[in-house]
């Protein structure tokens, strides 16, 4: 039943991704990504895949996310830092 918990709680939050990707195209993966793991938590409360492999494709997905914020972020100070720059020259 916990599983059922958290396919709401990603629903919910694709949904809220969903809701800011109307406006920016940061956020469009990452709802693709928790719709994608609603899905996988309904598969894994009814077809039970075994506990270590649920932890382990949850992992590896959190990862990617974490991984794909800190590159957007990344992407976004170089991107502030260049504008600072051709400002200044002009």
């Amino acid at each position: 039943m916990l599983g059922l918990a958290y396919c709401l709680v990603d629903s919910v939050t694709a949904v809220c991704l969903y809701e800011t990707a109307r406006r920016r195209w940061f956020p469009v993966p990452l709802v693709f990504l928790h719709a994608m793991l609603a899905i996988y938590h309904l598969y894994t409360v009814f077809i039970d895949p075994g506990g270590y492999w649920v932890i382990f494709v949850l992992n590896r997905l959190f990862e990617a996310e974490i991984l794909y914020i800190v590159a957007c972020s990344l992407f976004r100070i170089r991107m502030c830092q260049r504008r600072a720059r051709v400002s200044v020259r002009k």
